[in-house]
């Protein structure tokens, strides 16, 4: 399921689209987790995906912390429990003050939102080259690839 990177504001002289993640499922419960850093400079960052309805002291399904050079970054991860997912993430830069990310006092971005379904119910998320979104028996959505259509109405 994809998700907005979001905007709500600004950190410092920061332009919020300077930094932005997003992620896809890629293979059943592996993610690929992209931090496109579209500044000049190193910034530390750090990312974890938690369930959407985890408490604040519950341990990350899967976590990210390094530094990203500029240009996109990519990081797999598998999560093993099928289920709804927010990645809260913070890249913060060395040189100045500037801050991008759902964290801090100025969020430069909403939480992203996806989802790892379980195949033998049929559930699934949309990303990778095909999947549908199923929601109580009745899909919602397919996928058309060069005019032949994978998937179709289904009523549970």
């Amino acid at each position: 399921m994809a998700a907005s990177t979001g905007s709500l504001g600004s950190a410092g002289s920061s332009s919020q689209e300077e930094v932005t993640l997003s992620a896809a499922v890629v293979d059943g419960n592996e993610v690929t987790v992209t931090i496109d850093n579209d500044t000049d400079e190193s910034l530390v960052c750090t990312w974890h995906a938690k369930g959407k309805d985890a408490a604040d002291g519950d341990d990350p399904a899967a976590a990210f912390h390094d530094i990203v050079e500029p240009g996109p970054r990519e990081e797999k991860a598998t999560i093993d429990v099928d289920g709804d997912y927010l990645i809260n993430w913070d890249c913060t830069s060395s040189e100045t003050d500037e801050r991008w990310g759902t964290e801090g006092d100025q969020p430069t971005a909403d939480p992203y939102a996806f989802a790892i379904g379980d195949d033998e119910l049929g559930e699934g998320s949309l990303g990778g080259d095909t999947g549908s979104l199923v929601t109580g028996g009745l899909v919602v959505g397919s996928l058309v690839l060069g005019g032949l259509a994978i998937g179709g109405l289904v009523l549970g």
